[in-house]
């Protein structure tokens, strides 16, 4: 389940594991804030929707999410933004180790000591 940052119920995987599914679907949090704010941000929070597909414009993003919360209730993550939420994001958000297949705290990350390179990239040249 590797990740490159999390929020604590999010799942990465590494481009072998990887699974659109759990990715775009399970994977993305809808965040859910004051109506005025979401048309100032042009309806972008309706994440879900916006992964599962990056042509759907918009204006109809709304309309979408709300389709995929319906279809996929189990597993679409709806949260709404407050102060405690913000606190709790901070809090859980974890790095992930690929070569040692761990999570760190950022408090706790050494990076002299872990790489952050993704699996199957490409090392630097010296």
């Amino acid at each position: 389940m590797g990740r490159g940052a999390r929020h604590g119920w999010t799942r990465y995987a590494n481009r072998a594991d990887w699974d659109f599914y759990k990715a775009q679907v399970c994977g993305t949090v809808h965040l859910k804030i004051p109506r005025i704010v979401e048309v100032l941000f042009g309806n972008i929070l309706e994440h879900t929707a916006h992964h599962v597909d990056k042509k759907v414009p918009m204006y109809r993003l709304r309309k979408c999410q709300s389709a995929l919360e319906n279809a996929f209730a189990d597993d679409v993550i709806v949260e709404s933004f407050s102060l405690r939420y913000l606190r709790r994001i901070l809090a859980e958000c974890q790095l992930y180790d690929y070569e040692r297949h761990e999570w760190s705290r950022f408090k706790d990350f050494d990076p002299r000591s872990h790489s952050m390179q993704q699996p199957n990239s490409r090392p630097e040249a010296p």
